[in-house]
C-alpha cells in the first residue's frame, strides 16, 4: 500500500519487505514489520495476551468471558472494572 496523501496521520509504511504481516491458522496477526511488532499471543478465545513492541512486552489478562482485566507494561499496571479504568 502506498499513502500518497500528505498527511501526517494514516498509515505508516515502516518496513519495505515483501512479507510484513504474519496470521496464525485463525487469522491473528502475530507479527508486523510497519509498527515493530515482533510477536503476539493469544489466549483460547482469541485475544491478546503478549504483544511484544521493540523488545517490550504489553501482558493482557481477560477474564473467562474475554472482558479486559488487566494490561501491564513494564512496571506499570492498568486494571480495569466494569469498563472503567
Amino acid at each position: 500500500m502506498t499513502d500518497t496523501a500528505n498527511n501526517i496521520y494514516g498509515f505508516k509504511d515502516g518496513a519495505n519487505l515483501t512479507t510484513e504481516y504474519l496470521y496464525d491458522a485463525n487469522g491473528n496477526m502475530k507479527t508486523d514489520a510497519n509498527k515493530n511488532i515482533t510477536a503476539i499471543q493469544y489466549n483460547y478465545l482469541n485475544l491478546p495476551t503478549q504483544v511484544t513492541i521493540n523488545g517490550q512486552n504489553i501482558l493482557y489478562v481477560y477474564d473467562a468471558t474475554g472482558v479486559k482485566l488487566r494490561k501491564t507494561l513494564n512496571t506499570t499496571t492498568t486494571d480495569y472494572a466494569n469498563g472503567f479504568i
